[in-house]
């Protein structure tokens, strides 16, 4: 049919070198003297070996000579830059090894930077939300963070990411640090435990952004990381105790004669299991006392 509709013999001796697929949504403008095609899923196939070309698609513009029509507005405000790419010249750049390929590399080389930029950045979002959803809200129940922790891990990794692509300075990699650490000196408000995991969620977005491994060694650090503050919150590493401040109307109680005394009113009074306690300071005028309390988790 349609060899006969192009005119060409029936006899040629055709093989198939090189197959091309790909799923194609066409969208036409009614406002516009325009059509736009995305070519997705893009996949080849010679002989016995195949290749897929995942996480990437093709969006062309057709009919439209306009330098603002709407597609071409869309893709400057996210600053998506125009670039040619031929499918089939990339499938036989992959498929057949006798072809010269120099000039492939480049398309080759930011093809590998993009998809490495988002599986790091999808296996630092997995891990920060098992973090906070799984491990900090379960434990703390405190929403008004979410934000906060969201943000740092966000921002330092994508800062990271670009400084990592230019050389540093040892005195700038000093300063970098020196910049998040003083946050837990000018921050007010929030416990030290919840410093804690802001720097965890920082700790994730640099490590993830800055290392230089393959995914698997990305997804065995996220691991280890969720893994150990687990197993601390839940008190497997160092025991299950906690610490709280109480101030004591009893200062008789503090006397060394009396601790067994002091714990057992702690106790009936807490419910907790006291392990020891701590004396601070102590107002007489005020007949009280601020004690520093070591029990175990209910």
């Amino acid at each position: 049919g349609m060899l006969k509709e192009l005119s060409l013999p029936l006899d040629l001796d055709l093989t198939l070198q090189l197959a091309v697929g790909y799923k194609r949504l066409t969208f036409f403008s009614k406002s516009y003297d325009e059509k736009v095609t995305i070519d997705l899923h893009l996949h080849y196939r010679r002989e016995n070996m195949g290749y897929e070309l995942s996480g990437l698609f093709i969006a062309e513009s057709k009919g439209s000579r306009q330098l603002h029509s709407p597609f071409n507005n869309l893709m400057r405000d996210h600053r998506v830059k125009q670039s040619s790419f031929s499918k089939y010249c990339y499938g036989v750049y992959q498929l057949i090894p006798t072809v010269k390929k120099n000039n492939f590399k480049p398309l080759e080389h930011k093809l590998e930077k993009l998809i490495v930029f988002i599986a790091k950045l999808i296996i630092d979002l997995v891990s920060l939300t098992v973090l906070v959803r799984y491990v900090y809200l379960k434990h703390h129940h405190r929403t008004d963070l979410m934000l906060t922790f969201y943000s740092f891990n966000v921002i330092v990794f994508f800062i990271s990411y670009l400084l990592n692509r230019v050389e540093l300075s040892t005195g700038a990699a000093f300063g970098l640090f020196a910049i998040f650490s003083m946050l837990r000196y000018r921050t007010e408000g929030i416990s030290a435990k919840d410093m804690t995991y802001l720097f965890l969620c920082i700790a994730l977005g640099l490590v993830m952004a800055v290392s230089g491994g393959s995914f698997g060694e990305h997804l065995v650090l996220a691991t280890f990381i969720l893994a150990l503050t687990y197993l601390l919150e839940k008190g497997w590493v160092g025991g299950k105790r906690s610490t709280m401040t109480i101030v004591f109307e009893k200062p008789e109680l503090i006397h060394p004669s009396r601790r067994e005394e002091l714990i057992q009113e702690l106790e009936q009074r807490t419910g907790f299991k006291i392990s020891h306690v701590e004396v601070g300071d102590i107002d007489y005028l005020k007949d009280s006392v601020i004690l520093t309390v070591h029990h175990e988790r209910a």
